[in-house]
């Protein structure tokens, strides 16, 4: 008898911490719409080369972003999926005879799971395609992860620690670290790498942010002409404002502007047919950005 009442009181017991968890701003995610489509127009910009009089290259970016299942209860935790086409096309290219576009084609899978004592963790795995657009290889599949730990110090601030691993990519580890804080019922912050944001909730149905952006990513390219790079790899920083109307409770446009910077272009491997730089500079450029996200079901 003693046992069994002992029993129930362990159950009675895990099941109340589990009740008790603080919610968590990073785990808890507030819904967003199914389908997002953006444009974005990077300025046109000087490269730093041993070339006199380059043009000056601009950029067009075009990405959709389709949220098609979310699964509750999977192996103690939620799985969501989401289908993520990014790409990049040059207004003149042809100085550094650079891929005409880029593109990024791939599954992004998300797995979070919360612990007692308000830990967490969150794992994602993007395989897709990652390359120019003209000429695919077998180098192009890749899969980066994500692996991160969350901890919730309150219902108002969760702290999170880890990295994106991508093995193929130049840079191979990019650490994702930092603090989300909610000091309102209308302030968001998160303060993290690699990318930071303040929102303010000014409205019920606007909201106005302010962010970074850092972002290194590399394209698996296949060339002509005797040329044999290999791999292309961007980097930049984006520091941006942005207004948001949500027009329903899933339909919303988004306006951001602002400014690119710490912008670098890299090959993989030195050419020797041309005597082109592997590794190039481009000065800062404004950007501007739209975006329209909703059920389009």
């Amino acid at each position: 008898m003693s046992i069994r009442i002992l029993a129930i009181v362990v159950l009675m017991t895990v099941s109340f911490h589990a009740l008790a968890q603080d919610p968590c701003l990073v785990l808890d995610v507030p819904e967003k719409p199914i389908i997002s489509a953006a444009v974005s127009y990077v300025g046109e910009a000087d490269v730093t080369a041993d070339y006199p009089d380059l043009p000056k290259p601009g950029m067009t970016e075009f990405d959709a972003q389709w949220e098609f299942a979310y699964f509750r209860d999977i192996w103690g935790g939620d799985v969501d999926l989401d289908a993520v086409i990014n790409a990049r096309v040059f207004s003149d290219r042809s100085f550094l005879r650079m891929p005409d576009q880029l593109i990024n084609i791939y599954l992004d899978a998300g797995w979070a799971r919360r612990y007692e004592n308000n830990l967490g963790c969150q794992i994602r795995l993007r395989p897709g395609l990652y390359s120019d657009f003209e000429q695919f290889t077998g180098k192009a599949l890749a899969v980066p992860a994500r692996l991160m730990g969350v901890y919730t110090i309150s219902p108002d601030m969760s702290v999170v620690l880890g990295a994106d691993v991508r093995f193929g990519f130049e840079r191979v580890v990019m650490p994702v670290a930092g603090l989300t804080w909610a000091p309102s019922d209308t302030v968001r912050i998160d303060a993290r790498v690699p990318e930071a944001r303040l929102g303010w909730y000014f409205d019920a149905d606007w909201i106005f942010e302010a962010g970074w952006l850092w972002r290194s990513d590399s394209y698996q390219i296949r060339e002509s002409n005797q040329l044999d790079r290999e791999m292309f790899t961007m980097e930049e920083q984006r520091a941006y404002l942005g207004l948001t109307h949500w027009m329903s409770d899933f339909l919303s446009l988004s306006l951001q502007a602002g400014l690119v910077f710490d912008r670098t272009m890299e090959f993989k491997k030195q050419d020797t047919v041309f005597d082109l730089p592997r590794k190039s500079e481009i000065d800062d450029a404004f950007f501007v950005s739209l975006t329209i996200g909703g059920p389009f079901l």
